[in-house]
């Protein structure tokens, strides 16, 4: 897995990240590696499971929310932290990757803010010179 990029963005009330790429793989990588290391130091969870995820959508942004979305859920359902991200296909409104994570154990490390749903407010995918970058603000 390549270094994830990203950084916590100031925000009046909720949670909001910038994620970077160096092509659209890395980009959906790093906002899934930045959205669970708000909640969980992820270096402290061990992957001991694995999940495929496939999703479509009708456009990009909807894509890329529509991928953390679906982790979220994957979490919340399955009580465990994802930690490792592989988007094995990205194309046209599509995505197919694997990812591995692990109980939130006691071992699990918490900051202590608790994502509670993926917002459409300020979304914003885009290409740029160096690669590409994601704005995205969530619920907490």
């Amino acid at each position: 897995m390549r270094r994830p990029i990203f950084r916590d963005i100031e925000h009046t009330a909720d949670k909001a990240l910038e994620a970077r790429g160096e092509d659209l793989p890395h980009l959906f990588e790093s906002a899934a590696y930045g959205m669970f290391d708000v909640m969980v130091d992820l270096n402290t969870v061990r992957p001991a499971r694995q999940w495929r995820i496939e999703l479509d959508a009708e456009s990009l942004e909807e894509l890329f929310a529509a991928w953390l979305k679906e982790l979220l859920f994957v979490s919340e359902v399955d009580e465990a932290v994802p930690c490792e991200f592989d988007v094995k296909e990205l194309g046209e409104w599509h995505v197919r990757a694997d990812v591995r994570g692990g109980p939130l154990g006691p071992e699990a490390v918490r900051r202590g803010a608790q994502v509670k749903a993926v917002t459409y407010h300020n979304l914003l995918v885009e290409r740029e010179d160096d690669g590409w970058r994601a704005l995205v603000t969530f619920d907490v």
